[in-house]
C-alpha cells in the first residue's frame, strides 16, 4: 500500500470521526440545554397553577367554610377555571389527578373522571410530591412536571409534548448534519490536496531511489522547499554523489584487486569445506600448467603429491577447526608437465564469512629456493666437515710440536744442562766468575724448560687426555689466577662421561679462547664459569664483570684479534652442534653461553 493511501486511510477516518463527534457533541448539548431551558419553562407554568389552587383554598380557609361542601366545590371549580387560563405552549396544558386516580381538572372533557391509578407514571409519581416525569399521550410523548396540593389531595400537573419542546432543535439537527455532511466532503477534499503536496517530494525521492537502483547514479532530485522533505532531497542528492564516487572507486579498487590476482606469482584456491575448489585465480595456468576450468570443481588432494597428502589432510581438517586463523604448510603439487612443485601455502578459515563462504589457500612455489636451501645445506655441511678435520688437523698438529717440545727440545736442554752441571764441577775453587755464570746457566736453562713445559700444556694439555675436561679446565683456571688478580667461581657437573674426546678438546678450546678474550681486555674482577647436566644437553655459561664489548661491531670488524676470536669461538660451537649465544652491556659485562646436545645414548 503506498504512503498517499495511508495517510487517507489515517487522516480522513479521524478528520470524520471528530467532525461527526463535535456535531453530534454540539446536538447532544444543545438538547440537554434546552430540556433544562424546558424544565424551567414548565416548572414556572406549575408554580403559577399552584398559586391560583393556593388562593381559592385560602379564600376558603379565611371564612372558616373549609367544612361546607358547596363552598369548597365552588372554590375547586374557580381553581379549575384559573388553571385552564394558564397557557402552556401552543399543545401544552394543565390537569389535575386526585390522590384517588380520578382525573378532576382537565381541557378534554371527556378526560374528567377519568381513572389513572393504574398508570405507571402515576405510581411513581405518588412516591414523591413534587418532581417530573414523561408520560404517552393521545400517541404523543410528553414531559410533565407536578406538585402534591396537600389540602384538596390534589396533583397539579403541567405538561407539554416533546415535539412542541424539541422542535426548534430536531430542526437544527437537519441543518448541523447537512453542514456536517458538507464540511465533510470539504476536509476529505482539503486532505487529498494536502497529502498529495506532502508526498510529491517523496515520490520524486522514490523516482530517484528508483533511477539509482537501476544504476543510473547520475539521478538528482530537485530541492523545493526548506523543510524536512528538502532536506531529504539534499541528503539523498549528497548520497548519490558519494555513492557515484565511491562505485568509480570501487570500481577502480576492483580492477586494481583483479590486476593483482592475475598477476600474482602464486595461485589463490577457494576451497569448500570438503576440499573441492570452488575458485582458482588465473595465475593457476602459469604456475601449474592447468586450466582453470580443468580445476574447478575438482578436490586439491589429487593434486597432492601421495606422500604429502595425510599431512596435507591434517593440516586442511586443523584450518577447518579454527575459525579465522592462519595456517602455514608446505607440500608438493604436480604440474601439468608430471613435474612435482614445492608449494609454501597459508591458509584461513572464511567458512562464516558471508562473502567468501570457503577456505582460502594462498600457495607460492617455493621449489627454486628450496633447491638453493638444500644446496646451501649441503654446502654448509661440506664447511663444517672441513672446519671438523682443519681442527683435528690443527690438534694434531699440536700435539706433535708438544711432542717434539718435550720429547727434542727438553732432552736436549736436559742433556744441556747436564752439560753445564760437568763443567761446573771441573772448575776450580779460585774460578768464582765461571761458577757463578754456571749458576745463572743454570737458572736460565730451567726457565727455558717451564716455558716449554707450559707452551706443551697450551698446545695439548696431559689432564684433557689423562683425566678429562672437568680436570683440564681446572688447571686452566689455576693457570690464569697465576698470571691475572681474578677471582673465579666455578661449578661443574659430572659432565666428563657425557662427552667424546673430540667435544671435549672442543668445550676446552672455547673456555681457553673466552680466558684469553677476559685477560686481555674484559678488565674484570670476576669470573662465574659452569659446566651443568640438563635433561637433553650440557649447559656451559662463561660469566664476567668487565667492561663488555658490542659483540655485532666486534664481530663485524673483520681481522680484530678479539673479532677472530670470537669467530672461532662460533664455528667450534657449530662442529659441536651446540646453541651459542654471547651478551654484552657496556660497563656491566660479558654472558657466553652454549648448549651441547647429548648423543641419545646419554640422554
Amino acid at each position: 500500500m503506498k504512503i498517499f493511501s495511508k495517510i487517507l486511510l489515517v487522516v480522513l477516518p479521524l478528520a470524520l470521526i471528530s467532525l461527526l463527534a463535535g456535531a453530534g457533541g454540539t446536538y447532544y448539548l444543545s438538547k440537554q440545554a434546552l430540556g433544562h431551558l424546558a424544565d424551567k419553562w414548565l416548572q414556572t407554568r406549575l408554580t403559577e397553577a399552584i398559586q391560583a389552587v393556593a388562593e381559592n383554598e385560602d379564600f376558603l380557609r379565611r371564612y372558616s367554610i373549609t367544612d361546607i361542601s358547596s363552598g369548597v366545590k365552588k372554590a375547586q371549580y374557580d381553581a379549575s377555571m384559573a388553571l385552564q387560563s394558564i397557557k402552556v405552549g401552543k399543545q401544552g396544558y394543565v390537569f389535575v389527578v386526585h390522590a384517588n386516580g380520578e382525573v378532576v381538572v382537565h381541557p378534554d372533557k371527556a378526560k374528567i373522571t377519568t381513572d389513572l391509578k393504574e398508570q405507571g407514571w402515576f405510581k411513581e409519581m405518588q412516591k414523591q410530591p413534587a418532581g417530573r416525569f414523561d408520560h404517552p399521550c393521545d400517541g404523543r410523548r410528553n414531559l410533565a412536571v407536578y406538585e402534591y396540593f396537600p389540602a384538596w389531595d390534589w396533583y397539579v400537573i403541567v405538561t407539554d409534548p416533546l415535539s412542541e419542546i424539541y422542535g426548534d432543535i430536531n430542526k437544527t439537527r437537519d441543518l448541523v448534519v447537512s453542514l456536517a455532511v458538507i464540511a465533510s466532503l470539504l476536509i476529505i477534499l482539503l486532505i487529498i490536496y494536502l497529502a498529495q503536496k506532502m508526498i510529491a517530494p517523496l515520490r520524486l525521492l522514490v523516482d530517484g531511489a528508483q533511477k539509482i537502483g537501476r544504476g543510473d547514479l547520475e539521478a538528482r532530485v530537485p530541492v523545493r522547499s526548506g523543510d524536512e522533505f528538502g532536506d531529504l532531497s539534499a541528503a539523498f542528492n549528497t548520497m548519490s554523489t558519494q555513492l557515484q564516487k565511491s562505485h568509480g572507486a570501487l570500481r577502480q579498487r576492483e580492477q586494481l584487486f583483479r590486476s593483482l590476482i592475475e598477476n600474482e606469482s602464486g595461485i589463490i584456491f577457494l576451497m569448500d569445506r570438503d576440499g573441492i575448489a570452488r575458485y582458482l585465480s588465473p595465475s593457476l595456468h602459469r604456475v601449474l600448467g592447468y586450466q582453470v576450468n580443468e580445476l574447478l570443481g575438482v578436490s586439491l588432494v589429487t593434486l597432492v603429491h601421495p606422500q604429502d597428502q595425510p599431512l596435507f589432510k591434517a593440516f586442511f581438517e586443523m584450518t577447518l577447526v579454527k575459525q579465522g586463523a592462519c595456517q602455514t604448510i608446505e607440500f608438493r603439487l604436480r604440474h601439468a608437465d608430471g613435474d612435482w612443485r614445492v608449494f609454501e601455502t597459508i591458509s584461513q578459515n572464511l567458512l562464516d564469512d558471508v562473502a567468501v563462504a570457503g577456505v582460502v589457500l594462498n600457495a607460492r612455489d617455493i621449489t627454486v629456493r628450496k633447491q638453493f636451501e638444500e644446496e646451501l645445506k649441503q654446502s654448509e655441511e661440506r664447511l663444517l666437515s672441513l672446519m671438523s678435520k682443519h681442527l683435528q688437523a690443527q690438534e694434531g698438529e699440536r700435539k706433535r710440536l708438544s711432542s717434539e717440545l718435550h720429547d727434542v727440545v727438553g732432552q736436549n736442554l736436559l742433556f744441556l744442562k747436564f752439560k753445564v752441571s760437568s763443567l761446573e764441577k771441573g772448575l776450580t775453587s779460585g774460578q768464582t766468575d765461571q761458577k757463578q755464570s754456571c749458576e745463572e746457566m743454570f737458572e736460565y736453562i730451567d726457565q727455558i724448560i717451564e716455558n716449554i713445559r707450559r707452551l706443551c700444556w697450551n698446545l695439548v694439555p696431559s689432564d684433557l687426555e689423562d683425566l678429562g675436561l672437568t680436570a683440564a679446565t681446572t688447571g686452566l683456571l689455576e693457570d690464569f689466577t697465576r698470571h691475572y688478580e681474578i677471582e673465579i667461581e666455578v661449578k661443574f657437573d659430572k659432565i666428563d662421561d657425557l662427552l667424546n674426546k673430540e667435544e671435549q678438546v672442543l668445550v676446552y678450546r672455547l673456555f681457553q679462547e673466552a680466558l684469553t678474550n677476559i685477560g686481555k681486555h674484559a678488565k674484570a674482577g670476576r669470573i662465574r664459569i659452569e659446566g651443568i647436566r640438563e635433561v637433553s644437553q650440557v649447559a656451559f655459561l662463561i660469566e664476567d664483570n668487565g667492561v663488555g664489548f658490542d659483540p655485532e661491531a666486534e664481530i663485524s670488524f673483520a681481522g680484530k684479534a678479539r673479532s677472530m676470536g670470537l669467530s672461532t669461538m662460533h664455528e667450534r660451537a657449530r662442529i659441536l652442534g651446540a646453541f651459542f649465544e654471547i651478551k654484552s652491556i657496556l660497563g656491566e659485562g660479558t654472558w657466553i653461553r652454549f648448549n651441547v646436545p647429548l648423543r641419545k645414548g646419554e640422554v
